[in-house]
């Protein structure tokens, strides 16, 4: 299961999942709407809080996606073409995945708040910050 973590002071989001879980995310994403429930984390150091749901929309009236905290939520709301980057950049680091599940580390951008997505590995579960 998919798992966010969060940091209100940095205000850095930190996803991690298998390989099917980030490829079954970025198909999620190219949907009009959706949620997924995360896993949830009760010691989420060096985060503050470990996330419970994801929930996303299409919004055609932006050209860019926002991602905002409200609770346990991450809310992910965006254009179609914001939201569509936002799978591949999953997909794609998902996909690098070797026969273990683990995709190498690497840098990629993408368009939510300027921020850059980092990845680290770390057991069987890939990891990328926002």
């Amino acid at each position: 299961m998919l798992q966010v973590l969060y940091s209100g002071q940095t205000r850095e989001l930190e996803l991690s999942g298998t390989r099917r879980e980030l490829l079954a995310f970025g198909q999620l994403l190219r949907g009009k709407a959706g949620s997924c429930d995360l896993s949830e984390n009760r010691h989420p150091l060096p985060y503050e809080r470990s996330l419970s749901e994801i929930a996303f929309r299409e919004d055609p009236e932006r050209d860019t996606a926002s991602i905002v905290t409200e609770d346990r939520i991450l809310r992910i709301q965006g254009g179609r073409e914001a939201l569509n980057l936002l799978a591949d950049n999953i997909e794609d680091f998902a996909s690098e995945a070797d026969a273990n599940d683990h995709p190498p580390p690497r840098q990629m951008q993408t368009i939510i708040a300027t921020s850059t997505l980092r990845h680290t590995t770390t057991s069987r579960r890939s990891r990328t910050r926002w």
